[in-house]
């Protein structure tokens, strides 16, 4: 399994964080996330000043990010860098106690981080970057809830249309919108 990394400055990182996070990468199927070494749990006071890759058409600033994906490279192995306290900041306090909140929020910018490695070592059907990423997301973020919470699909249906709408919007009316980088 995938190493979990945390490396925080200020940020008090709560108990369940990294449980949470292990059972998100324990249902990625074997030799998706071989390859990548760990996964770094930071928060945007380690991250260095400066604008990400173009995603989107534009640059953002690193700090406002919610998370990279780190190609491998001769010096480096493969890894992605979560910036909690950017991912959980839509996520208001009362919904952070409940497992499904978050590990909804911290899985779609794990699996989409881990989705731009698996465009490159497995490729996808959509176009490749961020489609393909988004793509990864929810697809992984649907295997986990099926393996890992045995929801029926009727369950999913129901939480997917009433609940996340509902969480969306606090997320939009609270914070920044979600944005995650690439880099490498």
């Amino acid at each position: 399994m995938t190493a979990v990394v945390t490396s925080f400055k200020t940020y008090e990182a709560p108990r369940w964080l990294l449980p949470t996070v292990e059972c998100l990468l324990a249902t990625i199927p074997p030799g998706h996330a071989q390859s990548l070494s760990h996964v770094l749990l930071t928060d945007s006071d380690s991250i260095g000043r400066g604008k990400s890759a173009r995603v989107r058409g534009r640059k953002w600033n690193r700090r406002d990010c919610c998370g990279f994906y780190h190609r491998a490279t001769p010096r480096s192995p493969a890894h992605v860098v979560v910036i909690v306290d950017n991912v959980l900041r839509g996520l208001p306090h009362a919904l952070r106690s409940i497992p499904f909140f978050r590990e909804h929020a911290l899985g779609r910018t794990i699996y989409h981080e881990v989705g731009h490695h698996l465009d490159l070592l497995v490729g996808s059907t959509s176009r490749p970057g961020e489609a393909a990423a988004e793509s990864w997301s929810t697809r992984l973020l649907r295997q986990h809830w099926r393996s890992r919470h045995r929801i029926s699909r009727a369950v999913l249906r129901v939480l997917g249309s009433v609940v996340l709408p509902i969480a969306r919007w606090f997320g939009a009316s609270h914070s920044a919108p979600h944005r995650t980088g690439t880099a490498g």
